[in-house]
C-alpha cells in the first residue's frame, strides 16, 4: 500500500480518525486552519475530512499525529473513543 492510499476499513475507520482529530482540535484550540496548515491543504479539504466527505489517506494521518505529537494509532484506534453526537 503506498501512502497516498485511502487507509483501510469501512467509513468506521474514517469516522474515528474525524473525531479524534476534531477532539483533539477543540482540546488545543487548534482552527481548522491550523490543521490545513499543517497537511498543506485547503480549509475545505480539511471540512471534508472532518465531515467524513472524503477518506483520510495514511500519510494524512500520519502528518496529523505527528503535528499532534502523538502516535497515528492514537487517532486510529483510541483506547477511549470519542462519540458522535
Amino acid at each position: 500500500m503506498g501512502t497516498s492510499e485511502p487507509a483501510k476499513g469501512s467509513s468506521g475507520l474514517n469516522q474515528t480518525v474525524a473525531l479524534e482529530v476534531r477532539g483533539h482540535l477543540a482540546k488545543r484550540r487548534l482552527k481548522r486552519r491550523d490543521l490545513a496548515h499543517a497537511l498543506n491543504v485547503s480549509v475545505r479539504t480539511v471540512s471534508d475530512l472532518l465531515g467524513e466527505r472524503r477518506p483520510w489517506r495514511i500519510d494524512e494521518v500520519e502528518t496529523v499525529a505527528a503535528w499532534l505529537d502523538i502516535s497515528p494509532a492514537e487517532l486510529m484506534f483510541p483506547s477511549n473513543p470519542r462519540r458522535r453526537h
